[in-house]
């Protein structure tokens, strides 16, 4: 074996520059040399048996590569798997999920119309309820209706027979009628001649002067009775106390009636004239209407609120006013002669053809 050369270490204390001046100038030492020899196979030993133990780590390390590599495999292949199964998983899971939110709208849905159902069924249930009562009221009025008829049936048959006996009198009493009426036509005829001598006996009456033409106390116009009142009223007291003599509210309807009311005095007084039926529309008491007015300037005015008329305005008293039916005032009765002599004879009868 070749000699090495000293090492740096502690069997030699001397530098490497001294060692080499040393052998240069020294001769060999057996001792020293032995020390060294030493010392390279502890050191060879040392090497050897880190070598044994690198080999035995590495072939410790190389059956653990192999194992490792083997579990490396297997367990790539569970990873693979793994990811295999936890995709379909994911799948499975994602598809749950939908049908899972499916199953919840149909369950809210099924929850609605449980609930609807369910007031459905409570409202037909009081449906019924109500139903089942009127039906047991209505079992007891047919009851009731059944024994009804059964009465009816009865007095219908007896009824019957008296329609017969009815209609029998009813026939007999239609010839008597007609008999009846035949001579009541000749009667009319008749009766109809006898007022015309009537009317015409009361004319001449009238004309002779034989009877009062007028009431006392009223004059005469044109073969009309008028009367001025003294008392005063509203127009419908006015009204009424002219009915109760038998006679109207004045009723003008010729310039010669209107002047002979202007010439008795200059007070306002009711007359028979309104437009009480329809505003704006006036008619006499005897319901004819108005044709020919005597108006004062401006009238008539205030429509809805004045509709009764008077004789005399306010700044024209022989003129046409209307004002308001309840303002008070004296008022003009009439009456024709005809119609007051045959009151007197009591032939109101005359008046009324």
């Amino acid at each position: 074996m070749a000699r090495l050369p000293c090492p740096k270490s502690a069997c030699c204390s001397q530098t490497g520059h001294q060692m080499d001046q040393n052998w240069e100038g020294r001769s060999w030492q057996p001792g020293r040399d032995i020390r060294c020899r030493h010392f390279y196979k502890i050191l060879a030993v040392i090497h050897f048996i880190v070598c044994v133990i690198v080999v035995v780590i590495l072939a410790l390390t190389c059956r653990d590569y192999k194992q490792f590599k083997v579990k490396y495999s297997q367990l790539e292949q569970s990873h693979n798997c793994l990811q295999t199964n936890y995709s379909q998983l994911e799948q499975r899971y994602n598809h749950l999920h939908t049908n899972y939110s499916q199953l919840e709208q149909s369950y809210n849905h099924l929850q609605t119309n449980n609930s609807q159902l369910q007031q459905s069924y409570n409202h037909l249930h009081t449906n019924y309820s109500q139903l089942e009562q009127s039906y047991n009221h209505l079992h007891t009025n047919y009851s009731q209706l059944e024994q009804s008829y059964n009465h009816l049936q009865t007095n219908n048959s007896q009824l019957e027979q008296s329609y017969n006996r009815l209609h029998t009198n009813y026939s007999q009493l239609e010839q008597r009628y007609n008999h009846l009426h035949t001579n009541c036509s000749q009667l009319k005829e008749v009766s109809v001649q006898t007022l015309d001598r009537v009317r015409v006996l009361l004319n001449a009456v009238i004309d002779n002067g034989i009877s009062s033409t007028c009431p006392v106390g009223w004059q005469e116009f044109n073969k009309t009775c008028y009367h001025f009142s003294a008392e005063r009223g509203h127009w419908h007291n006015a009204n009424s106390s002219c009915v109760a003599k038998n006679t109207t509210l004045a009723i003008v309807t010729s310039q010669g009636q209107q002047n002979f009311i202007e010439t008795h005095d200059r007070d306002k007084r009711w007359i028979g004239l309104t437009d009480l039926e329809q505003v704006g529309v006036y008619r006499w008491v005897n319901g004819d209407q108005l044709v020919m007015g005597f108006w004062a300037r401006d009238e008539p005015n205030n429509a809805g609120v004045e509709r009764c008329v008077t004789k005399g305005a306010r700044y024209d008293p022989n003129k046409w006013n209307n004002d308001v039916c309840t303002t008070v005032h004296q008022w003009i009765c009439q009456i024709t002669r005809f119609d007051y002599v045959a009151r007197q004879f009591g032939l109101e009868v005359v008046l009324n053809q």
